[in-house]
């Protein structure tokens, strides 16, 4: 998929007299998107089969949601970022519907957790789409900004006893936040490695 997206990249870099820069970043953006989009199809398709459709969905776009804010790590290629991101959104959403039961505490343990790592490393960048300072703390604040709205959503699942539906929208919060750190970006990095030895895919995606 990768060819194609350079092909595509390289048609509009000289119809519109791009930079080799700025073409990169081009390219890097309309992978993510196909991965993004790939992986969501991925996610609704395996939640419908095995009963969780709505958990997999409120979790995945969460974490999707942080990470416009946030940055996060990726694997080597667009095709294991797809994979990874159904395994684990799809991973999450059964634990969340079948084995973890919602409590105030758990959600709230996991919104401080997440806060903490946001606090702490939000926002990472990638060589591909690098990030100038007065941006960097435009995106800083979008992601404090998100917390909030996550730490409303717990508030107010303890008046309303929604709880379960805020255990999805902070457990999403919680991994997104997680592979910001250097231990998740180490983690990816692994599952990446794993993923290599019987698949292998293009050249995006790498961390910065």
């Amino acid at each position: 998929m990768s060819k194609y997206t350079e092909k595509a990249s390289c048609y509009v870099k000289q119809e519109l007299n791009l930079s080799e820069e700025k073409r990169e970043i081009l390219a890097y953006g309309m992978e993510t998107f196909i991965s993004v989009s790939l992986g969501l199809l991925g996610v609704a398709v395996f939640g419908y089969l095995f009963g969780f459709l709505v958990p997999a969905l409120i979790i995945s776009l969460t974490a999707l949601a942080a990470k416009g804010f946030t940055g996060g790590a990726h694997c080597s290629s667009m095709g294991r970022c797809t994979v990874v991101t159904i395994i684990s959104f799809t991973t999450l959403a059964y634990l969340g519907f079948n084995i973890l039961t919602p409590s105030f505490g758990l959600i709230i343990t996991f919104f401080i957790i997440s806060v903490l790592f946001v606090a702490a490393y939000a926002p990472v960048q990638v060589k591909e789409k690098p990030i100038s300072e007065p941006h960097r703390r435009k995106l800083k604040k979008g992601a404090l900004m998100f917390s909030a709205f996550i730490g409303t959503a717990v508030i107010l699942s303890y008046f309303t006893f929604d709880m379960r539906t805020v255990l999805y929208i902070t457990a999403g919060f919680l991994w997104q936040s997680f592979t910001i750190t250097p231990l998740g970006i180490k983690v990816i990095a692994y599952i990446d490695a794993f993923l290599k030895l019987i698949w292998k895919g293009g050249k995006i995606h790498e961390e910065g």
